[in-house]
């Protein structure tokens, strides 16, 4: 079966004649005959009634006509639809990122971009926590988020992009004893406890935590773990703690904080948007598109202007 055995057979249906069917359709009576039989020899029912000159449906047929007619308007309303899609002329799009993230460097670009190409596009924002990005993105509340490499692992059926280096830092608050130091060693932070969401927010952030204070010779630190960032930076800002984050934070532009860089070491992290494989939301491959080309990669050394370094010595 094939569509143009469905369109000769309901022109002919609807002319209840071959011979009209073929002068519409601009092809031969014959043409018209043998494609509307093969269509019979596989439905396995007789469409037409033949009576020498003259045909008129059966009732399968008359069944089929409808059928048929259906589909046919289904898939022009399907068809153009998709054509006002693409012009972006309707749809939304729903789109996740964690929080406290530097909006503006990464997300709002990519989304403001697109918006100006498709002004009629409904684009859903919203921050969240680890745990409800993954969540959301599984259950197809959110078409695409913005996360943390880490996180991929968690993750399943999905596609990636990178779309942020970052470097880890450590976040300490404006009245902690050790804002008034004008430069950073390891030794500064050794015994400081550390803030760090929750195994159930997001798993392995305390073995990384202690890998990165290790590589660079801070020792002795404690770990308190926390349910959200929120509640991590509430904790690094009232004296409870300091922070592993990365540059990709907006605490950086908080003058409530020190933000300390740390040196280069061996760890691959990194903002990445997060779609899943099976999201079947048309708007999607439009977002992507606008993305892929206008993301904005940067390197935390744009950051130096508002971070102080940790200097390997002491």
């Amino acid at each position: 079966m094939n569509s143009y055995q469905i369109e000769y057979f309901l022109c002919a249906a609807k002319h209840l004649s071959f011979t009209k069917a073929a002068e519409e359709l601009h092809t031969s009576q014959p043409t018209i005959s043998r494609q509307v039989a093969l269509l019979e020899e596989e439905l396995g029912i007789p469409l037409f009634a033949r009576e020498r000159n003259i045909i008129r449906l059966t009732a399968g047929g008359a069944i089929m006509q409808q059928e048929f007619k259906k589909t046919r308007e289904g898939l022009n309303a399907a068809a153009h639809r998709v054509a006002r899609i693409s012009r972006g002329l309707e749809g939304r799009i729903s789109i996740g990122y964690l929080s406290h993230l530097n909006t503006d460097i990464f997300v709002y670009p990519p989304v403001s971009e697109f918006s100006k190409l498709y002004p009629s596009i409904d684009i859903k924002l919203e921050s969240a926590t680890f745990s409800v990005l993954r969540e959301k993105l599984i259950n197809g509340n959110y078409d695409i988020i913005y996360t943390y490499s880490f996180e991929l692992a968690a993750l399943e059926n999905i596609f990636h992009e990178k779309v942020y280096e970052v470097d880890p830092m450590i976040v300490i608050s404006k009245s902690h004893p050790l804002a008034a130091k004008s430069e950073y060693i390891p030794s500064d932070f050794a015994g400081q406890t550390f803030l760090l969401p929750g195994p159930n927010e997001t798993s392995g952030r305390t073995a990384e935590t202690l890998s990165i204070c290790g590589s660079l010779g801070i020792s002795d630190i404690v770990i308190k773990s926390v349910d959200t960032i929120e509640t991590m930076l509430f904790g690094v800002r009232y004296g409870q703690g300091v922070a592993l984050l990365s540059t990709a934070m907006d605490c950086v532009f908080d003058n409530r904080y020190n933000c300390i860089q740390i040196p280069k070491i061996d760890l691959d992290i990194y903002m990445a948007a997060i779609w899943n494989i099976n999201n079947l939301n048309p708007l999607l491959p439009l977002y992507i598109s606008t993305f892929s080309k206008y993301k904005n990669i940067i390197s935390p050394p744009l950051f130096n202007s508002a971070c102080r370094l940790l200097k390997r010595k002491g």
